[in-house]
């Protein structure tokens, strides 16, 4: 399971070859994510992204 600082994603559990891939699709994000951490300028602003990224993937991937 992916673990963010203060959250868990129970809900999203992917398997191992998910989670490499899930990991390579943040990796691609992480400047935009960066990016928008910046501008939102509060505590936890990068976990919140991350967690709506894995969130819309798990949608998407349904």
């Amino acid at each position: 399971m992916i673990k963010l600082k203060n959250k868990s994603l129970t809900s999203i559990k992917p398997k191992e070859k998910d989670e490499k891939i899930l990991l390579e699709i943040i990796a691609k994000f992480k400047p935009l994510i960066n990016k928008y951490k910046k501008k939102l300028e509060y505590d936890g602003a990068e976990e919140d992204l991350l967690l709506w990224l894995l969130k819309t993937i798990t949608k998407l991937k349904g």
